[in-house]
């Protein structure tokens, strides 16, 4: 597998995403994307979904195996569709990427409100108590958990069990928590950033010649 082919399969490991968003996001050439899409269509690893030009959030057809016209076609505007992870595409992303899946969460705002979900219990409660960090916080008490077994990680990736969080939030305006002296803060929201950024990092990027 080239890093090419291995972008696509990275670039859908959450949602099904367009080929035109990986050659563009990525800086691809699209000859490059052609090639490398192609290989991962022919060898079961992604399937795309047709959508009407007329009405683009209307799906036509799914489970579709590309050629090499049609996803020129797609990259150039001219046919609409989405590709996704195969089980098999998802498992060969794995065995490349290394993922600790009990690191993985995902998490949903709206203007007042929040859900996070994830593998460990342990982890949200994490999450909870480090979002006096963040521009919103929680409200204390609005929690309302939910168990999930299995737990459907991903749309190609299901796990044995989740654990899910919704409540209520409020934005705070102000970065420094009046519960903190403003060396104490810092610190406390370094340490809070350093976990995050090694929670976030679930995968590894495998390294290409």
């Amino acid at each position: 597998m080239n890093q090419t082919e291995y972008l696509i399969l990275e670039f859908a490991i959450k949602f099904s995403p367009t080929l035109t968003q990986v050659a563009q996001e990525e800086n691809l050439f699209y000859s490059d994307v052609v090639n490398a899409a192609h290989h991962l269509f022919q060898n079961g690893d992604i399937l795309a979904s047709l959508y009407s030009r007329e009405d683009p959030e209307k799906e036509e057809i799914s489970n579709v195996v590309l050629t090499c016209d049609e996803i020129k076609a797609n990259l150039n505007g001219e046919l609409p569709a989405d590709y996704y992870l195969t089980p098999q595409g998802g498992a060969k992303w794995e065995e490349l990427a290394h993922p600790n899946w009990n690191q993985f969460v995902r998490m949903f705002f709206s203007d007042n409100s929040g859900e996070i979900i994830g593998n460990q219990r342990q982890m949200i409660e994490t999450l909870l108590a480090i979002d006096c960090f963040m521009d919103h916080k929680h409200i204390p008490g609005s929690e309302v958990w939910e168990v999930f077994e299995p737990w459907e990680a991903t749309y190609w990736k299901t796990l044995e069990k989740g654990y899910s969080v919704c409540y209520q939030q409020e934005y705070s305006y102000s970065y420094l928590d009046e519960t903190y002296t403003p060396i104490d803060w810092l610190e406390s929201y370094e340490q809070a950033s350093r976990w995050y950024g090694k929670m976030t990092k679930w995968y590894t990027v495998p390294l290409f010649e």
